[in-house]
């Protein structure tokens, strides 16, 4: 990848940081910024779309991070990614060990300028281990916060899911399936990383390959082996795993 200029994108959800590496950018005739973005979601949309050369990733976005951006992300369309953070544990615990680069907040000129010439190399010279590295950091990193938002590629773009609308969710392989009003979602994430990013007082896991939402939950019938039949506001029947008995008591509670 020799051309130039290559394009950026920059995600931050504080508009003074962006200014900052706006203005460092603007001297560097070698990138050229292409678009921003404020939030985990638009960012998805805007990278899946534009396909840039380098992203200028936040990580501590509220409700949707930088990371959860790239986990929403096909791997194979990353952008060479230069996180931004404002904890150094972070940069020295997991990026610096897998020769990710980062910038920490408030931003160091000389410092944004060092990681600009190393994007450099790595645009003119991509590093096949990148990918496999990011991976690594992805799934050593345990996600903060709830989400209550999910960008979801489907036909060729990228919609917004409202979790509030997502009766429930199953497990298929690396991805989970999000059922919500009759419509279908992938979203490329294990249930078991998937159901600790969802807000516990709403969606509770019935079964190893089952989250629901309590609230959709009409009925609940025993059955002869001990566990029980759920059934849901739309009529779809669901298992209640006596491994999960905990989760019925919640049910139970709610009602």
């Amino acid at each position: 990848m020799n051309r130039r200029p290559w394009t950026v994108v920059l995600v931050d959800d504080d508009e003074s940081f962006r200014h900052s590496l706006r203005q460092a950018l603007q001297g560097r005739e070698e990138f050229r910024v292409v678009e921003e973005a404020a939030n985990g979601p638009d960012a998805v949309a805007l990278l899946d779309r534009l396909r840039p050369d380098l992203a200028l990733l936040d990580v501590e976005m509220p409700g949707f991070d930088g990371l959860d951006v790239l986990r929403s992300l096909r791997p194979g369309t990353w952008p060479l990614v230069i996180f931004l953070t404002g904890h150094r544990r972070l940069v020295v615990d997991a990026f610096e060990p897998n020769g990710i680069d980062s910038l920490l907040k408030p931003f160091d000129p000389e410092r944004v300028g060092q990681a600009l010439d190393r994007a450099v190399l790595r645009l003119r010279e991509p590093d096949p281990q990148m990918r496999r590295r990011l991976e690594k950091v992805l799934a050593q990193i345990r996600p903060r916060e709830t989400i209550d938002r999910l960008p979801i590629r489907r036909g060729g773009k990228v919609e917004i899911v409202d979790l509030d609308d997502v009766d429930w969710v199953g497990a298929a392989g690396n991805y989970v399936e999000l059922h919500a009003g009759g419509r279908r979602y992938l979203h490329r994430s294990p249930l078991s990383h998937f159901a600790q990013r969802l807000d516990p007082q709403r969606f509770v896991r019935i079964h190893r390959s089952t989250v629901v939402n309590v609230e959709r939950v009409r009925s609940m019938t025993p059955t002869p082996q001990g566990d029980y039949r759920l059934k849901l506001e739309d009529g779809q029947e669901l298992r209640l795993s006596r491994r999960f008995r905990e989760a019925l008591q919640r049910l139970t509670s709610t009602a």
